[in-house]
């Protein structure tokens, strides 16, 4: 594995009630750099994601091989990666019955932070976020629309502070003010040199605010294209079907 490498996978076949979601996919991801994964429906990117994750039910075939930071996690549950530095956006994030958003840092960081630290930490994201403060009080997710767990997932993502952030369509859903405030967050907490961002998308509205490192294509399975910005900009106009 090159030293600027964060991560790499090696032959990633994932099958899932017989039918075939990723095929042989093979990548590697440097440190420090930006990723946009885009793809029509159902051609294998929130798999890929999950496969990262490591998801009891997205385990790749036999001969698969994920190493992050030089260490092989192959076969590492999603705790153990999670405090590697891995952390998934879902793309619908679920409600938390009687738990709140503090509650669940606090159990994630209760060796590195005090309560009252992450307390202040929650409240100074939500206000970046222009999340509504009442949000916070409430069990996680709970009355909250779409764009707001999406919001609520990035200010857990800045408060955990992972070296490897995957952002699973974290744009579906948000109204065109909250894409922009999403995007501005994203730009200011996570477009650094100690993290690598891949952000998984079907439009080009986000990159509107947000410039990526390198544009990647999946379809069927597979990554067949990659670009910069412009391939994007290309896709928004004639869709997937050319490639």
């Amino acid at each position: 594995m090159s030293k600027k490498n964060l991560l790499e996978l090696e032959n990633i076949n994932l099958t899932f009630k017989k039918k075939k979601i990723l095929e042989g996919v093979s990548l590697s991801l440097v440190k420090g750099k930006s990723y946009v994964l885009m793809g029509p429906n159902g051609s294998g990117k929130s798999s890929l994601a999950k496969v990262i994750m490591g998801y009891s039910s997205y385990q790749p075939k036999k001969g698969a091989k994920i190493i992050f930071q030089d260490q092989e996690i192959t076969g590492l549950d999603i705790d153990k990666r999670a405090r590697l530095g891995i952390f998934l956006s879902s793309q619908s994030p679920p409600d938390f019955d009687g738990i709140r958003v503090t509650d669940l840092l606090q159990t994630a960081l209760a060796d590195k932070k005090s309560y009252l630290q992450i307390r202040k930490e929650v409240e100074k994201l939500s206000q970046e976020l222009q999340l509504d403060p009442t949000l916070i009080k409430k069990p996680l997710n709970q009355a909250a629309s779409g764009g707001e767990r999406k919001k609520l997932e990035l200010l857990q993502a800045a408060i955990l502070d992972p070296t490897f952030l995957i952002l699973d369509e974290i744009d579906t859903g948000v109204d065109v003010d909250a894409l922009k405030t999403i995007s501005q967050f994203i730009k200011r907490h996570f477009f650094k040199a100690d993290k690598t961002l891949f952000l998984i998308t079907h439009y080009q509205r986000i990159l509107e605010y947000l410039t990526p490192g390198q544009v990647l294509v999946m379809k069927a399975g597979r990554i067949i294209k990659s670009g910069n910005s412009s391939l994007a900009k290309l896709i928004d106009k004639k869709g997937y079907r050319w490639i």
